[in-house]
């Protein structure tokens, strides 16, 4: 085949509309021309666009390797961008540390390189390592290579954290206005459709054999994972989430004059406590990623009772008014990251905040026997 054919299908599978499609295509392509470390990037690229972080992973990491094997001029100019979708895979497995070698891989040779020193930037960010993270900046904006506008965002950014900081906020702050922003909409949504025979908060469950009720949890769930629909009605079934977007997805605010902190995750870490604990710009209240980090491998098991006592709570009502509102809905997406870090997700419905530093509270008790490293609230990385 042609270098310009192999080129201009490439090219086709990268606009196809379908990523499945351009999946089999590249897949196809490499097998026909194994030495095109191109196509392996653009595979990996297509790959994240699925979700498919671990596979990226996978594939532009052997790309890496293929271009010290190679050592020509088309594998030098393939580095840096191998090393920006491997990072960006990290990322995407909550793979932090691992993330942060790829861009320093490409700094160490590159130190102009704009997308990259963003992209560590952001990862600082995320991490909780603010400081490190504005001496990223500085020296983006000191070479001021990137395009116009990319400049004046950054700077703003950077105007912003100072802001931040120079206000002394606490980081509960994001949390207590992600909740009351969305309690607000769900209070108004209630109100609109009690009227026409929706009722809300409704555990999801079925008739037991014996006439009872009997409620759901998820295949493959802890038991403790019972849930409530955000609206529900009892003429049709008929079941509705309350959120952002057509289904409900999550509700994030920005805090007044920090708009720019609410479009990625700005990690910021929440003062006196026996482990650390950090605070995400970016914490849905109904949407709510909890990260936790053991100091010690293989004891992540000690967790689940803590979670499973706490969410119950919750469930029926503890942090709210047990005849009405103010019940968790939801727990899911429970996964292990590695031996010492697992995380989940949590909507808290129209719960109290006092639910956040209640579920604080317990894990102390668990630090005491089972040392915890960290815990994060929200979108980042630990």
């Amino acid at each position: 085949m042609r270098p310009d054919e192999v080129a201009e299908r490439a090219m086709r599978a990268l606009r196809a509309s379908d990523p499945r499609e351009a999946k089999a295509e590249l897949e196809e392509l490499i097998a026909q021309n194994p030495e095109k470390i191109d196509l392996r990037h653009s595979l990996a690229i297509v790959l994240l666009k699925m979700g498919e972080a671990k596979a990226a992973h996978i594939i532009s990491t052997d790309a890496i390797r293929l271009c010290f094997e190679k050592r020509d001029d088309t594998a030098a100019t393939m580095l840096s961008p191998l090393y920006l979708v491997a990072a960006e895979a990290l990322e995407e497995l909550y793979l932090p540390l691992e993330a942060e070698k790829n861009y320093l891989s490409i700094l160490e040779q590159e130190p102009e390189h704009p997308y990259a020193r963003q992209r560590y930037s952001y990862l600082l960010l995320a991490n909780g390592r603010i400081k490190e993270a504005q001496s990223q900046l500085e020296t983006y904006l000191e070479y001021g290579l990137d395009e116009p506008d990319a400049i004046k965002a950054h700077e703003q950014l950077m105007e912003t954290i100072k802001l931040y900081q120079s206000q002394d906020i606490h980081p509960k702050e994001f949390l207590h206005a992600h909740r009351e922003a969305y309690v607000e909409a769900f209070d108004k949504i209630a109100s609109k459709f009690e009227r026409q025979g929706w009722s809300f908060e409704t555990p999801i469950g079925r008739a037991a054999a014996d006439g009872s009720d009997e409620l759901l949890v998820p295949k493959g769930a802890p038991l403790y994972a019972t849930a409530r629909a955000d609206a529900y009605n009892p003429e049709n079934g008929q079941q509705a989430r309350i959120g952002e977007g057509q289904h409900g997805g999550p509700y994030y605010v920005a805090l007044a004059d920090f708009e720019i902190l609410s479009q990625m995750p700005f990690v910021d870490n929440w003062p006196g406590k026996a482990f650390s604990v950090y605070v995400s710009s970016m914490c849905a209240w109904n949407h709510l990623a909890i990260h936790i980090k053991m100091v010690n491998p293989n004891e992540l098991q000690h967790l689940d009772a803590y979670i499973g006592d706490w969410y119950q709570a919750g469930f029926y009502g503890e942090f709210g008014d047990r005849q009405r509102t103010g019940m968790f809905h939801e727990i899911y997406n429970m996964e292990q990251i590695d031996e010492q870090t697992m995380m989940f997700y949590v909507d808290l419905g129209r719960a109290r905040l006092e639910a956040i530093t209640d579920f604080l509270n317990r894990l102390e008790n668990l630090h005491n026997q089972y040392p915890i490293d960290s815990l994060l609230f929200g979108r980042g990385l630990l």
